[in-house]
């Protein structure tokens, strides 16, 4: 389980601001991968005691986004391919399940679901910038597993979507990626209100596998945020098996 983030003394949810905001500095890249952190200096900056950013500290390195190493300090982690595909593929087969419930649920339940969905899809489309879009994706895919009662299986799946939307700010792409995921979004959305689970798995496993050719671009771009000991020859085995 992971640990709890209140802190009243430095605000009440100062632990849960620190940890959203550093994570999405270390996902848009603005903290590069090796960098090092210094809890007293961002204590500083956010104007709180130490104790929050340790806490934020603890749960970024269990989503694999930091690395405290003894007696040298907490570091940005280096991305790893290998790793990447892995914590994919067990989000993949998380989610994969909840489409399946979602879309084999009572009518009833269903059309909430749905209902839900379609109103998240909705904010996505105003979403100003594709930073905005991310949020709102990772908000309603959150959603879906809150609704099924199945909450506390989405912190694997918010750890892989951390590394993956790195991936995506590394690779960079000629044009907005947004109409693809929308358009598979809503196809989920339709899968499920009408209970059909095959379809649902499939979309969602066509929607999360997109991130896959985007691994090729992101290491050729940008080598030294790769971690080459974590990597190897099983790359090319993972591939080949869709990981």
């Amino acid at each position: 389980m992971l640990p709890q983030t209140d802190d009243a003394a430095a605000g009440g949810a100062t632990s849960e601001r620190l940890r959203r905001d550093l994570r999405d500095r270390v996902v848009r890249l603005e903290i590069e991968p090796g960098a090092r952190l210094s809890e007293w200096a961002i204590a500083a900056e956010y104007g709180c005691s130490r104790q929050p950013v340790r806490e934020a500290f603890i749960i970024l390195a269990y989503e694999g986004l930091l690395e405290v190493r003894p007696q040298r300090g907490t570091f940005v982690r280096l991305l790893s391919e290998q790793r990447i595909r892995a914590m994919r593929f067990a989000r993949e087969a998380i989610e994969a399940a909840l489409v399946r419930r979602a879309a084999g649920a009572p009518e009833v339940v269903r059309a909430a679901i749905v209902m839900g969905m379609r109103r998240q899809i909705a904010e996505q489309r105003k979403a100003a910038d594709e930073e905005g879009f991310l949020a709102l994706d990772r908000a309603m895919h959150r959603e879906l597993a809150r609704a099924l009662g199945a909450i506390h299986a989405w912190p694997p799946c918010a750890a892989a979507k951390s590394q993956t939307e790195r991936i995506r700010f590394i690779a960079g792409r000629p044009e907005d990626p947004r109409d693809a995921a929308l358009a598979e979004h809503e196809a989920l959305a339709e899968a499920i209100a009408a209970g059909d689970a095959d379809l649902a798995e499939a979309t969602l496993r066509r929607h999360l596998r997109r991130v896959l050719r985007l691994l090729p671009a992101a290491r050729a771009a940008r080598p030294d945020w790769f971690d080459e000991s974590e990597d190897g020859a099983g790359i090319d085995a993972h591939a080949a098996a869709g990981v």
